[in-house]
């Protein structure tokens, strides 16, 4: 937080040396559309599998829709733990 002058990360201190600030408002992560749009350039039909690992199941859900309707094909939220053959 703002003003701190050590940072504790996976258990160990470290000292300070930069200015630390908070964003609250904007992310850094494209949306769904973006992502899309940056998949765009991928022959949907040679993506033989494709695993979405990141985010809310219920926008890995949604995401996992709108790959569907551009194209993609065999689509894994894979659960903790699981595997594929590959």
């Amino acid at each position: 937080k703002k003003g701190d002058k050590q940072v504790k990360i996976f258990g160990d201190y470290y000292e300070v040396v930069a200015e630390v600030r908070s964003i609250d408002s904007l992310s850094a992560h494209a949306d769904h559309q973006e992502m899309i749009k940056y998949l765009s350039c991928i022959d949907a039909k040679k993506v033989e599998q494709f695993f979405l690992v990141h985010g809310d199941p219920q926008a890995q859900e949604n995401f996992k829709v709108e790959l569907l309707a551009a194209g993609f094909h065999n689509i894994h939220i894979p659960e903790l733990h699981q595997s594929f053959e590959i």
